[in-house]
């Protein structure tokens, strides 16, 4: 449950609402005291979350409150239209405060197995449509045919103390996307069977993991939304082959504020895989970094280098990694320099070059993934609470010495090296 303290309304100041949305009637006091416009970012500083329909609000007297204003036609409605306003509250403090959603019918019906069962096409559309009309959503709705872009929401205004929240579990933990990162629909077979059951071992592991700050930080607004929830999703995309990593709300803490992290009320560390995925990559045609580093190349910064690489392993041809990397570096000379980073890149690793710009960043995913099971289950065999952030692992600070062994034992099994490890920055 959100860890933030309710607050009741000012009678005086924020009665209860009686036609949400209106300039001259009050409304409910977590959108208008001590609110500020919730303004988007540039595109280019933006990055819609996907749709996440999770959130409830815990005073069912409120919500009763807001369905009657808002008029839900049915209780179907009413469910879908709280989720989608619940997120938006949930979200609407963190760095990615907009979800992107589709107003296509074909959407919703092949995700059906992933929403609640309240939130379809019809009551996901009418929810933002209406919920922007009272004044609570900031709503983007893009025209029909705009391929590569999805309508999207945000919180229209934010507020000092945002109401208690509650998050729901997944309906299905293990997720299948398209190319187009939407979810599809897939058979059970005995390959889905035993990934759920994987799954469900490790979510009994972490179901006894307490995440929180220590009582002297002040965390930033709507961070408790992301700390309170360990437990484990699988995302898989086009096939069971590729992706496959876990996800957790734990891991939208910001990175700068991870350090800060308590489990089970223990000060926590965490240690990475160092340049993970061109050393698997290289492990495949018996190429050993050993101890040097792969982002050092010449005439190259490390930053531009590692940045550089990981677009060319992510990205689906050398001319799109080449349009990537500039817009990360921005200015009148981006492409240009580019140019030269991919060129200098592909130079030095020329027995590796061949792999480069063919999208093989969801097949390594699919390797890292199987290590960051394997990591959580060994430790969590021992008694150690272990949480995984992709290539890197959370545990008490006093395991820290049980992580480091259990991440090198496990990468030696599966790849055949050492590996790079490192505290994360």
């Amino acid at each position: 449950m959100h860890a933030l303290k309710e607050r009741p309304p000012d009678k005086e100041e924020s009665p209860a609402p009686t036609a949400i949305g209106t300039r001259a009637s009050p409304q409910p006091w977590f959108w208008q005291k001590n609110h500020e416009d919730n303004t988007r970012p540039a595109a280019s500083e933006q990055r819609d979350r996907p749709l996440d329909l999770r959130w409830r609000l815990v005073d069912r007297s409120l919500t009763e409150t807001l369905m009657r204003e808002l008029g839900p036609p049915t209780s179907r409605h009413s469910d879908a239209w709280e989720a989608i306003l619940a997120g938006a509250i949930a979200y609407g403090y963190s760095d990615r405060p907009s979800m992107s959603y589709s107003r296509s019918n074909s959407g919703y019906a092949a995700a059906r197995n992933y929403l609640p069962r309240s939130c379809g096409y019809e009551t996901v559309v009418s929810g933002v449509e209406r919920l922007e009309e009272a004044g609570l959503l900031m709503h983007d709705r893009k025209t029909p045919g705009r391929r590569g872009f999805q309508s999207w929401f945000r919180i229209a205004h934010l507020a000092a103390e945002p109401p208690l929240l509650v998050r729901v579990r997944h309906r299905e933990p293990l997720v299948l996307r398209g190319g187009d990162k939407h979810p599809i629909a897939y058979p059970e077979t005995d390959q889905t069977r035993r990934l759920h059951r994987i799954l469900a071992e490790l979510n009994e592991m972490l179901s006894v993991v307490n995440v929180s700050f220590p009582s002297n930080v002040v965390p930033f607004p709507g961070s408790e939304s992301y700390l309170t929830n360990t437990e484990l999703h699988q995302v898989f995309t086009r096939d069971f082959h590729h992706h496959g990593r876990l996800y957790a709300d734990y891991q939208n803490t910001p990175k700068a504020m991870r350090r800060q992290l308590l489990i089970n009320g223990e000060p926590s560390v965490e240690l990475d895989f160092g340049e993970l995925h061109i050393r698997l990559l290289a492990s495949e045609r018996r190429i050993d970094f050993r101890d040097s580093s792969p982002y050092e190349i010449r005439g190259l910064k490390r930053d531009e280098a590692k940045a550089a690489i990981n677009i060319l392993l992510n990205a689906p041809t050398e001319k799109s990694a080449v349009l990537a990397l500039a817009e990360k570096f921005g200015g009148n000379t981006a492409r240009r320099r580019a140019r030269e980073c991919i060129d200098a890149v592909a130079a030095h690793h020329q027995r590796l070059a061949d792999a480069f710009g063919r999208s093989e960043g969801l097949r390594l995913m699919r390797r890292d993934a199987d290590i960051a099971e394997a990591v959580v289950r060994r430790l969590g065999g021992q008694g150690i609470p272990c949480l995984p952030i992709h290539d890197s692992f959370l545990v008490p600070v006093q395991n820290e010495a049980d992580l480091d062994a259990a991440m090198r034992e496990i990468y030696r099994e599966q790849v055949g090296q050492n590996p790079a490890i490192k505290r994360a920055a």
